[in-house]
């Protein structure tokens, strides 16, 4: 590269060889590569396949390597072979890595490589065995059929697990879920994978959903898929986001395949799982789409098990964006008997921390069962003693409820009027003087907060060159401003923001009998209810 800015090829894999280029010089000069669109020196390029494939897997982003590959193999055949050749004369997985994006493109010359695929997939060698298997996918052959039944022949799984590494197993998976649609008895082959343990199997099983893996034609193996797919492990959030997408088409058409999917995620999953943060977007999606399903789901789970009824505290901490519609099927709930209505109240409080949720759930169970005294009786006991006492605002709000019926407005009355005596009577309480806020007592709180705050901060502040140099502050006016790359920013001034929500009182008196409450409602079986 000249002070031109001409572009030299050579020169840039120069610098890639010796690792003499920074990460931002290559992302910027394989783009002016793909445009140059020529390879002066075929024995350089290949030598610098490992150091590419560095940078392509700190970014995930190799596609357009292979795509140009692909295509540059079959405008330039001539160059291709030769690439191809000092690929064959240097194995290793990095330069094996592009050894069937070559062999696609001359393919398309007319190029004939069965039978070197054929013995790549015979051999020994996993990065040999992987590149065999990705030009078998992507290739199309005129006699498939024979050729594809060549490779199922060679398939022996209990000799490819001591062969394979963890990503090669990806590309057996693509191989046969590609060619499902030809092949349907490639399904028991899919199915065998399944038991294989390489998360790399996950990503292609996901896409597979979405073409080649359809409900309509390999019904039970799609079914065998979803299952499957709920032991992904939770740190593989970008799985869970793509299986967001799979399951879009199905919220309204068929959600009974996102309940199989759920439910098996909580067997697999739950209690040991720290909530279900990874299926935030899909939960949040499958009550805005289909919230008549979804809230009959997490109606079923509240008297289903223990762990379901986790299941339905995570769903309601993770649905942030649609929480404010969440609550019981009110059809579902006239079904109940007596006694799982009453079981299912508890459970409710036991389980839905949530305030606001909590409350329209009871609320719904006193509104449906109004020719009950029993229900009335134990859900009016336990919306004045476990939400009303611990949070004053629900009394306006339960006061302000619009309803017509006669026996539920003096239900509502006689709620709010205990509610509101039990505070009367809180408030004459005297205040003894060794409870009441201090000036002197927070000032010294705060000195020995802000104290070990700072000597924890001394301890983790790591040296810096700018310890040595005068620290600027710019101010103008009220206001202050910095210098950055690109200018000085604009002037702000200093607000005061203030946030307020409202806290639980009795949790804040009694913190472990709340919580032994709320246990005893968890746990709390129908025949130890029947007996209590």
């Amino acid at each position: 590269m000249n002070s031109k800015g001409d572009f030299s090829s050579k020169e840039f894999l120069k610098k890639i060889k010796a690792g003499s280029i920074e990460k931002f010089q290559f992302w910027r000069d394989i783009q002016k590569f793909y445009k140059y669109n020529k390879v002066e020196d075929v024995e350089l390029f290949v030598s610098c396949f490992a150091s590419i494939n560095i940078f392509f897997k700190s970014d995930l982003s190799s596609g357009q390597f292979y795509t140009w590959l692909e295509k540059y193999s079959e405008t330039n055949p001539r160059i291709a072979k030769q690439i191809k050749e000092e690929i064959e004369k240097n194995p290793s997985r990095d330069t094996y890595e592009f050894w069937a994006s070559i062999v696609y493109g001359l393919d398309k010359v007319g190029e004939d490589f069965e039978d070197e695929i054929i013995n790549n997939i015979k051999s020994k060698i996993g990065f040999k065995l992987s590149a065999g298997f990705r030009a078998a996918t992507i290739i199309n052959f005129e006699e498939k059929h024979s050729f594809y039944d060549r490779i199922d022949s060679l398939i022996d799984i209990n000799k490819f697990k001591e062969i394979l590494e963890n990503i090669d197993w990806a590309y057996l998976m693509n191989f046969y879920t590609r060619h499902l649609e030809d092949f349907p008895k490639f399904s028991n082959r899919i199915q065998e994978l399944y038991k294989i343990e390489s998360s790399y199997i996950y990503s292609p099983l996901v896409r597979s959903l979405n073409s080649f893996i359809e409900l309509e034609k390999n019904e039970e193996l799609f079914y065998l898929s979803i299952k499957h797919l709920a032991t992904v492990p939770l740190q593989y959030s970008g799985i869970y986001n793509s299986l967001n997408f799979s399951f879009d088409k199905f919220f309204d058409s068929n959600p009974e395949i996102i309940k199989i999917f759920l439910e098996n995620w909580i067997d697999f999953h739950l209690p040991s799982a720290n909530g279900m943060q990874v299926l935030e977007h899909l939960l949040n999606n499958f009550n805005d789409k289909n919230s008549k399903y979804f809230h009959k789901l997490i109606s079923t789970w509240l008297l289903k098990s223990h762990n379901y009824g986790l299941a339905v505290q995570s769903v309601i901490s993770e649905i942030r964006s649609t929480r404010d519609s969440l609550q019981l099927d009110g059809d579902w709930i006239k079904e109940l008997n007596e006694e799982d209505t009453i079981l299912l109240a508890l459970r409710v409080i036991g389980f839905a921390w949530d305030k606001d949720v909590a409350y329209r759930m009871l609320f719904q169970i006193l509104a449906a069962n109004l020719e009950s005294q029993e229900i009335i009786n134990h859900t009016a006991s336990l919306i004045y003693s476990e939400l009303l006492l611990n949070y004053p605002s629900l009394i306006e709000k339960l006061r302000k409820e619009n309803v017509s019926d006669k026996k539920q407005k003096a239900i509502i009355k006689q709620i709010t009027d205990k509610a509101d005596d039990f505070f009367n009577r809180l408030s004459n309480l005297p205040i003894h003087d060794e409870f009441k806020p201090s000036e002197k007592r927070l000032s010294y709180y705060n000195k020995v907060q802000f104290s070990g705050l700072g000597n924890e901060a001394m301890e983790n502040k790591k040296p810096s060159f700018l310890d040595f140099a005068d620290k600027t502050q710019l101010r103008v006016g009220k206001g202050f401003f910095s210098k950055t790359d690109r200018g000085f920013t604009n002037v702000m001034e200093p607000k005061r923001i203030s946030h307020s929500m409202e806290m639980p009182r009795l949790e804040f008196i009694d913190p472990i009998g709340q919580q032994a409450k709320r246990l005893h409602f968890r746990y709390i079986s129908k025949d130890e209810f029947h007996n209590s």
